[in-house]
């Protein structure tokens, strides 16, 4: 859903609701919001809305959220690996 698409440097059309969802409850929150995702892909952390991302993905133009991370978990590429998380909710 952070992909551009294709032919320009704008995200993909279709997520676009999603991505505005996500950010709005987000910011609501006022809490670190961790997005986990992943199938078969390789491991990243991320932050795709925010304004020094520089990941090779699409800008996101009024959807600056400092307080989300996206996670995307290791997939089916090899080596195969896992991904542990403790949360601690202070």
């Amino acid at each position: 859903m952070w992909d551009r698409d294709g032919k320009t440097d704008s995200p993909l059309v279709g997520f676009a609701p999603m991505r505005e969802s996500i950010a709005r409850h987000a910011l609501l929150s006022g809490k670190p919001v961790l997005m986990l995702c992943g199938d078969s892909h390789v491991f990243k952390s991320e932050n795709p809305m925010s304004a020094g991302n520089a990941n090779g993905q699409a800008t996101h133009p009024g959807l600056l959220v400092p307080n989300f991370q996206r996670v995307v978990v290791h997939g089916e590429t090899l080596p195969l690996e896992y991904l542990r998380l403790t949360v601690d909710p202070a």
